[in-house]
């Protein structure tokens, strides 16, 4: 790769959130709608377990996402894009496996969290050259390991595919938390807070503009009898394209 070539012609403020960053939360947000029909109701504690260990690792990924890109100003609005596009299209995966993450669409939802984390890999990768000259070693194991982990789980029984997700968030998380207390001056301290708050303010009021769309879909999932003939009765499954096209339209408006 040429040096600076993810960094020429830069075309976006470092300091607002780009369009596509915008359109990458809408995604998860369906992400986290989707997640969200298993805890409708009265759940127990298997459901809230079953919501926390596939919502984590998502999660886990968006907050990475949002951090690499924050401590990249120099990137490109192309290469930003390309970036938010993979990971739109594996996040898409995600919510269209969440259902069934613990059935048939186990596999699905594997390479989608591996794919993300390729993503990011390459992301901190660049962040790392354009900062340091020590090899990339951390960042290898942090999501190239795990990537690694998730690939693999793809064509494994659910049984064995669950520890090794488990295990992957466990590497991520116990990372940073190392890192944190043996290399204190590493910590990340070149944040931009006017995108990261402008980022977070905006995540919330997608987050709040959509929710309701599929909140309402997934009352047929509440327990008691619907009437018969009802328009409760006739929906189906949450799906990505259920959040209503307004919430986009509405959430660039206010963005824009």
């Amino acid at each position: 790769m040429v040096p600076g070539a993810l960094k020429h012609e830069v075309a976006r403020d470092p300091r607002r959130v780009h369009w596509m960053e915008l359109f990458f939360d809408l995604v998860f947000v369906a992400f986290v709608g989707q997640l969200a029909r298993g805890i409708h109701g009265d759940p127990g504690w298997t459901q809230f377990g079953t919501f926390i260990l596939l919502f984590f690792p998502a999660w886990w990924a968006w907050v990475n996402i949002v951090s690499v890109v924050n401590l990249l100003p120099g990137l490109s609005s192309r290469a930003l894009g390309v970036a938010m596009l993979a990971a739109m299209a594996a996040a898409s995966v995600m919510a269209a496996a969440a259902p069934g993450a613990f059935g048939e669409r186990a596999w699905a939802f594997s390479l989608a969290n591996a794919a993300i984390r390729v993503v990011l890999l390459v992301l901190w990768l660049y962040q790392h050259r354009e900062n340091s000259s020590e090899t990339p070693w951390r960042i290898w194991i942090y999501n190239g390991g795990t990537a690694v982990l998730w690939l693999i789980s793809a064509v494994l029984p659910l049984r064995i595919a669950v520890v090794l997700w488990a295990a992957a968030i466990v590497v991520e998380v116990g990372m940073v938390v190392v890192g944190a207390r043996l290399w204190p001056d590493r910590s990340i301290g070149g944040i931009n807070i006017e995108h990261a708050s402008e980022r977070l303010g905006l995540f919330v009021i997608s987050d709040s503009w959509c929710w309701p769309s599929s909140a309402g879909r997934s009352s047929s999932t509440a327990p008691g009898p619907s009437p018969r003939g009802s328009s409760a009765s006739r929906r189906g499954p949450i799906s990505p394209g259920s959040f209503r096209p307004r919430c986009s339209c509405r959430f660039c408006w206010f963005w824009g």
